[in-house]
């Protein structure tokens, strides 16, 4: 009854983030399907669906972030760790922009909010995989998220472009995560009035958080590479000569042409 209770709190949350210039991307995440009788065998490649708790659950933590960071940014402005994420460059966003145009939409990129509007534009009516594919292109417009120390950035350079939010940190995973137990520390001590705890300077702590950026990155490598070879051994052995299944042409170039397996991306 109480998780009943928050999802529509979390939708309100949701809509006013959204309000504000949260982006709406498409990321598909593939659950492979292992044979019953051989588990070396792959059964299937499935388009993992997010249930409406999940939803839920993810707006609560991003709002529980988004406090703790404006707490530690409060108390301790040059020497707290957040998470920020830089707004996309227009050569990264070039790919997207020309796709956009072949469909006669237009691609804005003057601030998130606009950006956001533009991609809810992005709609054929007589073909759904439009949108899909653009906000599928769109993710790889953007720049990554990164870890921080605030001493290093202005206040506007602190904000989350994505999550459309001033100030945004790691909190809620410390048992995965060594950022959110960190925050966790400075969030004790930032409670604390008297006997606050010693925090590592600026340099230290940016030191630490280049660290985590390339470990997070390493992880994030690790995992598309996983997909990738799953993908591949699903095709070796269940189309050893050819699949036919339905994609769509989003990109002609020199060398060939750019596809999207909309079943398998």
């Amino acid at each position: 009854q109480a998780v009943h209770s928050l999802v529509p709190i979390a939708s309100v949350l949701k809509d006013r983030r959204f309000q504000q210039g949260g982006v709406e991307l498409e990321g598909i995440e593939i659950k492979v399907h292992f044979g019953d009788r051989d588990q070396n065998e792959i059964d299937d490649l499935i388009p993992k669906e997010g249930l409406r708790v999940h939803e839920t659950v993810a707006e609560c933590m991003i709002f529980a972030n988004h406090w703790v960071a404006k707490r530690l940014w409060e108390s301790f402005p040059t020497n707290s760790l957040l998470r920020y994420h830089p707004p996309p460059n227009r050569a990264n966003a070039a790919s997207l922009t020309k796709l956009a145009a072949s469909k006669g939409f237009v691609i804005d990129l003057s601030s998130n909010k606009s950006f956001a509007d533009s991609l809810d534009k992005c709609v054929d009516k007589n073909d759904p995989s439009v949108n899909m594919i653009i906000r599928s292109m769109a993710v790889f417009a953007m720049k990554p998220a990164d870890y921080v120390c605030t001493g290093t950035l202005t206040p506007e350079e602190l904000a989350h472009y994505g999550l459309g939010l001033d100030f945004y940190t790691h909190f809620t995973s410390p048992i995965r995560r060594y950022a959110d137990v960190m925050v966790h520390r400075q969030l004790l001590s930032a409670m604390c009035v008297e006997n606050k705890l010693s925090l590592p300077p600026c340099n230290e702590l940016q030191h630490l958080c280049d660290h985590m950026n390339k470990q997070h990155n390493t992880a994030k490598f690790a995992q598309m590479a996983s997909t990738e070879l799953y993908q591949c051994l699903y095709f070796a052995q269940k189309h050893r000569d050819r699949c036919l299944c339905e994609a769509v042409i989003y990109d002609v170039r020199a060398y060939g042409v750019m596809v999207m397996v909309p079943r398998h991306t």
